[in-house]
């Protein structure tokens, strides 16, 4: 059933077998696969069925590194469903390097292999009602293309979509599980040694208060606020959990961005997939993303990623990187540039900017008005687009600022940071492909400006993916990570935490379709103990 808080506030205390913070997809497949099994459970979701600007609000925070594209709050949708609210549907696996330690690449490696997940993906795929193994490769006869020396993967689209409105009538009929929403955690109580979790508080936006109950905790907020409860949870003033200093280590995303044109490109129509998506956007020149916003998904559409080899990234010692061909605007101008980064200062997304960004906008008046007249012209490239996994970083991280949210908690710090390992990634995989484009005639690469002229960077106009990663990660002990193989919190009894957060390394696959494995594997293990 589901609750609003002039429901569940009437009563001072709620409990079940299993008790879930957040309803977006790993919360709420976690809950029906725990359904499955006969276990109760209480699934809290802080945001109403619809969006809230005050719900809104309380992912806000400071963002002190490279800004998210749409800052701390336009990146996390906070109602129920949570980030499938804004997901295009993109499914794919992880890759099977992904998994592995690389002596190149510090702090890699997950404590399980890819086999041990594939029973995981297979229930996943049911969950989404894939209707093909999704790390099976495309059919070139579909129209698409190989490029030799690269490895060819497709991201399958799932038509189970919007979580809220997919699941909404299945939770609201359901006797095991029970949907709180406008039900904030604002504290975790454990025991007095820490060692285990006895209660949640939840609080809602007219002022109820309610203890939470259960033999089993899971916190399912997402990359960053899974780590922001955990933090401020340390901070109590009496039974905090016991902390751990990887807490809010290792954010990642995944740096996205055009980085070429492709020129001269001679094969038949079709066959890179950029063609494609244009002519099932019925004539609407668009990049892939913005593709699958407008159709509500992709259902059954395989999107073609052309992915540098294992054999490459180790003899290159960089990341894994994958690229994607599609139609797009012409290349940014600097100008552009710097009125995006002034737009994102002005609406709350970046917390400072540079004072050559102000110059340029002033100084160069006529660049700035043909830039904006060729973007609403419709001017069109062939574009290629990079994806690619960023590498463990403890200087990327989320932390508390002094500032509280309305609830008390104290607000993110994020600071999102890069190695040069993601920057040579990128020049290794545009090498790679402008290599294989011209041994094989298909064209010219010719890399957009402003990577050119900055060697040391990454794009000014990069886009993360939303995939909000690593920050409490997995590991095979407290040493290096916050959560164990089975997604249980080191030092504790009974709290668990599953999505991307628990991810050690991101590869360059969208996430969701592993966060619901995740999710399915968890349940399965909490079945068994």
């Amino acid at each position: 059933m589901i609750k609003l808080e002039s429901e569940w506030s009437k009563t001072d205390k709620v409990h079940a077998d299993v008790a879930i913070v957040g309803a977006g997809a790993a919360g709420i497949s976690l809950a029906i696969e725990l359904e499955g099994y006969g276990f109760s459970v209480l699934l809290l979701e802080g945001g109403q069925s619809e969006y809230s600007k005050d719900s809104r609000n309380l992912y806000a925070g400071d963002s002190t590194g490279v800004p998210l594209p749409f800052g701390l709050k336009g990146s996390r949708p906070r109602f129920m469903g949570g980030g499938t609210n804004t997901w295009g549907g993109s499914c794919g696996e992880l890759d099977d390097e992904d998994f592995l330690e690389r002596d190149w690449v510090k702090l890699s490696g997950w404590p399980l292999e890819k086999k041990d997940l594939n029973e995981s993906y297979k229930r996943a795929a049911r969950f989404l009602k894939l209707q093909e193994p999704v790390s099976d490769s495309v059919d070139v006869s579909r129209g698409f293309k190989q490029i030799s020396g690269m490895d060819f993967r497709f991201i399958t689209g799932t038509s189970v979509l919007r979580f809220r409105s997919e699941f909404d009538a299945h939770l609201k009929a359901s006797k095991k599980i029970q949907l709180l929403l406008g039900a904030n955690c604002v504290a975790i109580s454990s025991t007095d040694e820490g060692s285990a979790v006895k209660s949640l508080k939840i609080a809602g936006f007219k002022g109820s208060t309610v203890e939470v109950k259960a033999n089993k905790f899971v916190l399912s907020c997402g990359g960053i606020e899974n780590a922001r409860l955990l933090l401020n949870s340390y901070e109590q003033d009496s039974y905090a959990l016991q902390r751990n200093k990887n807490t809010g280590k290792y954010f990642s995303d995944h740096p996205i961005a055009p980085c070429a044109t492709v020129v001269g490109h001679t094969s038949q129509q079709g066959d890179l997939s950029f063609e494609v998506l244009s002519v099932l956007a019925k004539g609407r020149s668009t990049g892939s993303y913005q593709f699958m916003q407008q159709l509500g998904g992709h259902p059954g559409i395989p999107l073609p990623f052309y992915k540098l080899p294992y054999e490459i990234q180790k003899s290159e010692r960089v990341l894994n990187a994958a690229v994607q061909f599609y139609i797009q605007e012409p290349e940014v101008s600097p100008v552009l540039i710097s009125l995006w980064r002034i737009k994102n200062y002005i609406v709350g997304n970046s917390s400072s900017i540079e004072g050559s960004d102000v110059r340029n906008v002033l100084f160069h008046p006529l660049s700035l008005v043909r830039g904006i007249l060729g973007k609403k012209m419709g001017a069109r490239r062939l574009a290629m687009r990079f994806q690619i996994e960023q590498s463990p970083n403890p200087a990327s991280n989320v932390t508390l600022s002094e500032s509280k949210d309305r609830f008390g908690l104290k607000k993110v710090s994020l600071n999102w940071a890069f190695t040069s390992l993601e920057r040579r990634t990128i020049d290794v995989l545009i090498q790679h492909v402008a290599k294989q484009f011209s041994s094989q005639g298909e064209g010219v690469i010719n890399v957009d400006t402003a990577l050119n002229s900055d060697r040391d960077n990454l794009p000014p106009d990069l886009r993360g993916g939303q995939h909000h990663s690593g920050t409490t990660r997995m590991s095979e002990s407290a040493d290096n990570g916050v959560v164990d193989v089975n997604l249980k919190v080191f030092g504790t009894d009974n709290l668990y935490v599953v999505g991307s957060s628990i991810f050690p390394t991101n590869g360059w696959v969208n996430p969701t379709y592993t966060i619901v494995a995740l999710s399915c594997r968890l349940a399965k293990h909490l079945k068994s103990s």
